[in-house]
């Protein structure tokens, strides 16, 4: 029952970075006023030199058509604007979620990633942006993890190893005997193991000193 509450939870925040989502969010709303104002200063300039009548049940009010019509347009459409308006922010909040919630989980697992945690991969949902940079980040994590088990592996084996000569001082005495066939075997293995640690380390490109 609670990892179902919680699920709820987490479906209704729709403010994942509430930062990045209020930003893209009055950028939305400002382009869309900048085009509102624009609209309205064009029809201001064209009309500008224009006089207009508007009977309404009353006297007949003469004056210029940007200052008539204006008028006549906002008590007209005022309500549609506040609509409009908070349609936009909403379609805002969905939108930037589909992109915030990817984002998140991009820096949650790299954190993880610098900790030393590859036991991880990134799960997004259905209609998240950026299903492709995804893909890449679990690729990128499935073949770390592959290579960082080879070589735990091969340390654990090249310590068996050295457990098993340290047990047996003979070896070490065998060295300088020409039937050194054990030891020899025990640090031909340490020099396969510790050849092949090169060749997967070496396919790692790092910063220089």
């Amino acid at each position: 029952m609670k990892t179902n509450a919680k699920t709820r939870i987490r479906r209704r925040t729709y403010l994942i970075n509430k930062g990045f989502q209020v930003k893209y969010i009055l950028s939305y709303f400002i382009l869309v006023a900048v085009g509102v104002l624009t609209f309205s200063l064009l029809f201001s300039l064209f009309a500008a030199d224009t006089l207009s009548m508007i009977y309404d049940n009353q006297p007949l009010p003469i004056g210029s058509t940007p200052g008539l019509r204006f008028d006549k347009f906002l008590e007209a459409t005022w309500i549609f604007i506040v609509l409009g308006a908070f349609i936009i922010i909403v379609y805002s909040i969905f939108l930037t979620h589909r992109i915030a919630g990817p984002n998140y989980r991009f820096r949650r697992t790299l954190e993880s990633l610098i900790d030393g945690d590859f036991n991880l991969h990134v799960v997004l949902r259905e209609k998240d942006e950026a299903q492709d940079i995804a893909d890449a980040f679990n690729r990128f994590i499935v073949m770390h993890s592959n290579k960082l088990r080879t070589l735990q592996h091969m340390s654990d084996e090249i310590g068996r190893i050295l457990d098993r000569v340290s047990e047996h001082p003979e070896f070490i005495a065998e060295l300088a005997s020409p039937k050194a066939s054990d030891a020899s075997r025990h640090i031909e293995q340490i020099q396969i193991l510790n050849q092949r640690m090169t060749d997967i380390l070496h396919a790692f490109k790092t910063q220089s000193d």
